[in-house]
């Protein structure tokens, strides 16, 4: 995704209103901060851009990983639902049809 001088999104699909946030995990005490800063709000360790941003790019990717993981499983889970919405439709379809089929039709 591009960015902008001002850090707002440019890309047209995204939906994104505010500016881009970047979160990193910090090389010394491993909790996640905001990649802008220099130094880290837990521990207090200062940290260089170089640092930060291997560590935002790392974070990044994890974080697409899990998304994807997340809809393929949502995904797989809508497919189950609906398989076994139309197997007991069906059931119930061919059991009125079977226990209505051997008798004789109603006289008027």
């Amino acid at each position: 995704m591009a960015k902008r001088y001002d850090g707002m999104a440019n890309d047209k699909d995204d939906l994104t209103i505010g500016p881009v946030r970047r979160f990193a995990r910090c090389p010394k005490c491993n909790e996640l901060i905001d990649a802008a800063s220099t130094s880290c709000r837990y521990c207090g360790s200062p940290l260089t851009a170089q640092e930060l941003e291997r560590a935002a790019a790392l974070q990044t990717k994890l974080t697409e990983a899990k998304s994807k993981a997340n809809n393929r499983a949502a995904m797989v889970a809508a497919i189950k639902s609906l398989v076994v919405v139309v197997l007991i439709y069906s059931l119930w379809f061919l059991l009125r049809f079977f226990r209505g089929y051997g008798r004789a039709p109603r006289s008027r």
